[in-house]
């Protein structure tokens, strides 16, 4: 697997329009590719392309990148791209701090429709309730954090989408190794290609 930090001048952020996380996310995926096949499309199975978009730090607008697949070029002007292939063996760990982004919502049983989850209490029970049995891990409660970001409104095609966005940290158990390393290479939750459900890990004691 590949991780790396994308590095774009600010300037040629804004007027390139990667503000947009629509926008950003053709440009990650354009610059991985789509390895999947014909029928993996079909059955719209993950592209395993994730990316965590940090913000702009003294002029440069960083990415956070990560593939199953090398980049196959970067031919954005200006732009930096950094890439590591990271070892099996950093997978193999028990415990790992973490920080992801994710889109936390709940569907409206009279509506139908999906709608955001708000409360802090509300925000850490979505993701403990889904941990261990969808991603293969538990995470130790009181360690758990949840920061509401501000929400993404955006355009996709012309329509106007509205993302709400927390940011998650905590403490981490795997408790299913197979399931665990899946959740790290496709990701969790959903909106991924906007620039959610890129896992970041970090052993416990790692300095």
């Amino acid at each position: 697997m590949f991780v790396g930090a994308l590095q774009i001048p600010a300037d040629v952020t804004s007027n390139a329009g990667y503000l947009n996380p629509h926008r950003l996310g053709q440009l990650v995926y354009e610059m991985f590719g789509d390895h999947r096949t014909h029928e993996q499309k079909k059955e719209q199975a993950p592209s395993g392309v994730l990316f965590y978009d940090k913000g702009v730090v003294g002029g440069q607008h960083f990415i956070l990148v990560q593939s199953r697949y090398r980049p196959s070029h970067n031919r954005l002007h200006g732009a930096q791209l950094t890439i590591v292939e990271m070892p099996e063996t950093y997978f193999n760990a028990e415990r790992y701090r973490f920080e992801v982004l994710l889109n936390p919502t709940r569907r409206n049983t009279k509506s139908g429709k999906r709608e955001p989850v708000k409360n802090e209490e509300g925000m850490k029970s979505w993701f403990l309730s889904r941990s261990d049995e969808q991603w293969g891990f538990s995470v130790c409660p009181e360690t758990i954090a949840a920061h509401t970001r501000p929400r993404l409104i955006f355009s996709k095609y012309g329509e106007t989408v509205h993302s709400h966005s927390v940011k998650y940290t905590g403490l981490l158990q795997v408790t299913d190794r197979k399931l665990f390393k899946k959740s790290i290479r496709y990701g969790i939750g959903r909106s991924r290609i906007f620039g959610f459900g890129l896992l970041q890990i970090f052993p416990e004691d790692m300095a």
